[in-house]
């Protein structure tokens, strides 16, 4: 049986639980965060993904029960598990975790090789949940073919899958966020991300959505009106990457969470797609959720490749 590894956040106000528990688990080639109480944790849940969470009941300030009341508001028990540690003669906070969605228990004293085997269990769970989820985003994207009738809960799945080799998300479509200014290279960004689509398995591009799945709308990109701001879009495309791609390239304005957002949805073209920039060319391929740009050599190769 195959033991699965993964990236654990041990939670306990005391010192020397926090440090047997990150040893026994880092043996077992676990990578082991570690939080001293529920604010802190709560702090590290939001900045990075975790595949299991041993949560101490007992602990000063925010509580056990405090911290899996909050974490049960935006994660299921299958995204995010989390195992509370408990003493003996605490039956009535064990009851009261369940209800409130915590997947397993442990009791301390702790017996390791049981905290270790529920660990491996909610650990192989979470992360079949999210292989499914991902190969049912990926579906998704593959069997989006009309691109009228793509709905926002068909983009709501996808932003909530995450990016993938078949769809990314932009913020905005050229204003740099960051300097407040308009930007050629935020445009040649999602530019990139098109010409790579064109030359891998085709996909969805969405601008307007931030990273973390926030819908900013146009607004951002700061066009008086939507017909300008496609029009934009449509002279980069023609200019850039070439009339003869326009039959691979549909793209609109889709509803989303009370805004609208450009979708851009790309088939695989017949022949090779090249960014244009400078009197240059640049050629881009999908690999996961990014673009990579090829050599001269490697871009001969692959088409060559891709060809036969």
């Amino acid at each position: 049986m195959t033991t699965h590894c993964g990236k654990l956040l041990v939670v306990d106000d005391n010192e020397m639980n926090r440090d047997m528990l990150s040893r026994r688990l880092s043996r077992l080639g676990h990578t082991i965060v570690t939080a001293e109480d529920g604010q802190q944790a709560l702090d590290l849940i939001d900045q990075q993904q975790f595949d299991v969470i041993l949560l101490d009941i007992m602990m000063p300030g925010l509580s056990g029960l405090d911290v899996l009341k909050i974490l049960r508001q935006s994660w299921s028990t299958a995204e995010l598990p989390v195992i509370m540690v408990t003493a003996k003669g605490e039956s009535e906070d064990v009851v009261i975790s369940l209800k409130l969605g915590a997947n397993d228990y442990v009791i301390k004293p702790l017996d390791f090789p049981v905290v270790l085997a529920r660990v491996q269990i909610q650990l192989e769970t979470c992360l079949e949940h999210r292989e499914l989820k991902q190969r049912t985003v990926e579906l998704e994207a593959r069997t989006i073919d009309d691109f009228e009738k793509i709905t926002p809960e068909q983009l709501r799945t996808l932003i909530d899958g995450g990016e993938s080799d078949r769809f990314e998300l932009k913020s905005s479509m050229r204003w740099n966020l960051k300097a407040n200014k308009p930007g050629k290279e935020i445009e040649t960004a999602w530019l990139k991300t098109i010409i790579a689509f064109l030359n891998t398995d085709g996909g969805i591009l969405l601008i307007g959505v931030d990273d973390d799945g926030a819908v900013l709308g146009l607004e951002s990109d700061q066009f008086p009106n939507s017909d300008r701001y496609l029009l934009h879009v449509s002279n980069l495309i023609r200019e850039r990457i070439g009339m003869e791609m326009m039959q691979y390239i549909r793209y609109g304005l889709k509803p989303l969470d009370g805004k609208e957002v450009l979708c851009v949805q790309c088939s695989p073209a017949a022949e090779a797609a090249f960014l244009q920039h400078d009197q240059e060319e640049d050629f881009y391929i999908r690999v996961g959720p990014g673009s990579r740009k090829l050599t001269s050599r490697e871009t001969m190769t692959y088409i060559n490749n891709r060809k036969r």
